[in-house]
């Protein structure tokens, strides 16, 4: 059950139908809106935890891997173990 003020959002951007598809995402995405992030950053976060728990089943920490975000890992400019000091 969402609270009073979670229900008020999500009826006030029912018209962006963000779309929900298991328990994750819907827990993550009612957390985020109840923390305050706009509907559209909370549909982005919910989006890495449902593919955070996919991918590594981790379901306790806050997503931080780029491709959780559906974003591309960017190469060590220099390599690992040159770069300058």
């Amino acid at each position: 059950m969402h609270s009073a003020l979670t229900q008020s959002i999500l009826d006030h951007h029912s018209a962006m139908a963000l779309p929900t598809s298991d328990a994750v995402f819907d827990a993550s995405l009612s957390a985020a809106l109840q923390l305050g992030f706009i509907p559209t950053d909370a549909h982005c976060i919910a989006q890495a935890w449902q593919a955070q728990a996919a991918r590594a089943g981790n379901t306790s920490d806050w997503p931080t891997a780029p491709e959780d975000f559906s974003s591309p890992k960017m190469p060590t400019p220099f390599g690992a173990k040159s770069r300058p000091q």
